[in-house]
């Protein structure tokens, strides 16, 4: 069983409980944050609270 195979799989049965599921690559998710710290505006506060809120 795969890596990516079981995180697809929870993220369907939890999506099937109404739940938001957001996937996201490593990858872009380092290179947002990178980004975002390097910015003097503050975006580095809205993309941790935007990849860590979790609502239904």
């Amino acid at each position: 069983m795969g890596k990516t195979w079981l995180a697809t799989a929870l993220g369907i049965t939890v999506c099937r409980q109404f739940y938001k599921v957001r996937s996201v690559r490593l990858p872009e998710l380092l290179d947002d944050l990178l980004v975002a710290k390097n910015e003097v505006n503050g975006d580095f506060k809205k993309i941790l609270v935007r990849y860590g809120n979790i609502t239904p």
